[in-house]
């Protein structure tokens, strides 16, 4: 992540986000609370505030104006994107987590770091970027990869109501006939791409206001590095036939024009 001006240790994370008071965490970081009880709570709360102090992230006894607006960004905002990937050769236990969120014409991207657990995440680094550049930067906290070798592939989802066990592949059911060899052939290759082993994978989703003012999840968009070949990026469309599983090859303008398109 270039230009972190904030960065924060999950002990901080954990008292700064508390004294904000402005509720749960955003979806997907993830910080564990510390301290056995009360007690050993005030003292990591007074240790935590000194080490604030001792870099600069305070005015006086409170916290820095300029990054509590950032980080309250993060829960109070019109428009957020988000991302989770995770190594999987060598497997890894904690993602890397993203977040880039607007609220009028400020947006914040914060990156946590891998942590100790599946379920507790690192270092907290935080950025002002310019709204505009959301998409690109949190496209840009991916790792590198070149896009995959084989071609785009689409199949149907199934409409079934009583699928086989065979029709399922990686969460998603694609539907099948025999008297279809093209269709065949294309969901065999995507059952290749998606069986084959991954080096890496993730997914991105968006979080925006409709026109009532109400918060809504967008669908999600998956993407997986192939050992040997590429990254692919796997969506669902919806199109005159029903709806489609998408396999294409991916690179980051592909991947930046999906997620800006992510409804």
């Amino acid at each position: 992540m270039q230009s972190v001006r904030w960065r924060l240790t999950p002990l901080q994370f954990d008292f700064v986000w508390e004294g904000l008071g402005v509720g749960e965490l955003p979806f997907p970081f993830q910080v564990r609370s510390h301290g056995q009880d009360d007690v050993e709570r005030s003292h990591l709360r007074r240790r935590a505030a000194q080490e604030l102090r001792q870099m600069g992230m305070t005015r006086g006894d409170d916290l820095d104006p300029e990054l509590a607006d950032a980080l309250t960004a993060l829960v109070r905002n019109d428009y957020l994107l988000d991302s989770v990937w995770l190594p999987l050769e060598p497997a890894a236990v904690s993602p890397v987590r993203t977040i880039a969120a607007r609220t009028g014409h400020r947006a914040t991207l914060a990156v946590q770091l891998p942590g100790d657990s599946e379920h507790t995440g690192g270092d907290v680094l935080l950025a002002d970027i310019p709204s505009e550049a959301m998409v690109p930067a949190v496209v840009a906290e991916l790792p590198p990869a070149p896009p995959g070798r084989h071609p785009a592939l689409s199949v149907p989802v199934a409409q079934r109501d009583q699928p086989r066990q065979d029709d399922y592949d990686g969460g998603v059911m694609v539907a099948s006939h025999q008297g279809y060899d093209r269709a065949g052939r294309e969901r065999q290759a995507v059952e290749q791409l998606t069986q084959a082993r991954h080096l890496r994978a993730g997914e991105l989703g968006a979080t925006f206001r409709d026109q009532q003012g109400r918060k809504v999840r967008s669908g999600v968009l998956r993407w997986f590095d192939n050992v040997d070949d590429g990254r692919y990026l796997m969506v669902h469309e919806q199109d005159y036939g029903g709806e489609r599983v998408v396999v294409q090859p991916a690179d980051a303008n592909a991947i930046g024009q999906r997620l800006h398109n992510l409804r």
